[in-house]
């Protein structure tokens, strides 16, 4: 594995927040725009995050992660286990 150059840090954030948004559980009033929205992120995510998507493996291949493990991290992740 390289340093984490900025490009690499990049990539690496873009799972991150993918990761994070999986999670994401709003505080705003059920049916608001804002809850709505936050609901279109967690399963525009969580479908990322699992299906197997030419544009998941090129971030995947970019931030230098294998896409399995981060696929099961995900996984880990929405279960509450990491």
């Amino acid at each position: 594995m390289t340093a984490l150059n900025p490009e690499r840090l990049l990539w690496l954030s873009v799972i991150e927040q993918a990761m994070h948004d999986v999670k994401a559980r709003g505080t705003m009033p059920p049916g608001s725009p804002p809850y709505l929205a936050a609901l279109r992120r967690r399963d525009d995510a969580a479908t990322w995050l699992t299906d197997d998507g030419r544009d998941f493996r090129l971030v995947c291949s970019l931030a230098e992660l294998e896409p399995d493990a981060v696929r099961e991290t995900a996984e880990l992740r929405s279960i509450g286990a990491l």
